[in-house]
C-alpha cells in the first residue's frame, strides 16, 4: 500500500459463505449430519485463509482501513471494491468528523480500489496517529454464485484438506495452502 497503514479490520463479516455445507459434503462424499457443525466452521476458516492469501474479499463485507496519514490516493485493500461508505478523520482532541464526499471519489475500476482527492481538494486536518479511517464494502457480491467458480473450488479443496487432516497437529502443512490450491488460485491473487 502506498500510505502508512496501521490496520485493516473486518467490521461486518459476510452473511453467507462462497460454498454451502451441501456442496462441501458432496465434494467430500459425506452422508449424514454428524459432522455438519464442524464442516460449517471449516468453510468459514477456509474462506478466511483464502481471502488472506488472495488479498481479496470474496463475499460482500464491510472493512475499515486506518491510516496515520493519507496522500492524494489511498489504496483500499481486499478488492473488489464495491462502495466507500465514509471517511472519518480525528483531530488532536480526538473529535471525529466525516469527510465530505464532495472532495474525493471512489475508483471502483482498479485493483485494488482507491479513493482519490478531486482536483484542488485537500483532506481535512487530522492528527498524525491513526486518524484517517476509510469505511468501505468489498467483495464479489452477496451470494456464493457471485464468487468465481475457481475460487469456490479452492475453498472446497482447502476445507476438504482441513477436514481430512483434523487432529494432525504434527502436519504443519495443514495450516498453509497446499501447492495445488495456490496454483489454482494464483491468477486471482492481488500483490501489493
Amino acid at each position: 500500500m502506498s500510505d502508512e497503514s496501521l490496520s485493516l479490520i473486518v467490521v461486518t463479516e459476510p452473511t453467507v459463505e462462497p460454498i454451502t455445507l451441501a456442496e462441501l459434503k458432496e465434494h467430500l462424499r459425506i452422508d449424514g449430519a454428524e459432522h455438519d457443525a464442524y464442516l460449517t466452521v471449516l468453510i468459514t476458516s477456509a474462506r478466511q485463509r483464502i481471502e488472506r492469501y488472495l488479498n481479496r474479499a470474496l463475499i460482500t463485507q464491510t472493512l475499515r482501513l486506518t491510516l496515520d496519514k493519507a496522500g492524494e490516493r489511498v489504496e483500499l485493500p481486499r478488492p473488489p471494491l464495491l462502495t466507500v461508505s465514509n471517511i472519518k478523520v480525528y483531530s488532536d482532541t480526538n473529535v471525529e468528523s466525516t469527510v465530505s464526499a464532495d472532495i474525493y471519489f471512489a475508483n471502483l475500476d482498479t485493483e485494488p480500489g482507491l479513493v482519490q482527492l478531486k482536483t484542488s481538494s485537500v483532506w481535512p486536518y487530522h492528527r498524525e496517529s491513526a486518524s484517517f479511517k476509510v469505511n468501505y464494502t468489498a467483495g464479489y457480491g452477496s451470494t456464493a454464485a457471485s464468487v468465481p467458480h475457481v475460487i469456490r473450488h479452492g475453498v472446497k479443496m482447502l476445507a476438504g484438506k482441513m477436514y481430512e487432516h483434523r487432529g494432525d497437529e504434527a502436519d504443519a502443512e495443514q495450516f498453509t495452502l497446499s501447492r495445488d490450491v495456490r496454483s489454482l488460485l494464483s491468477g486471482y491473487r492481488v500483490l501489493y
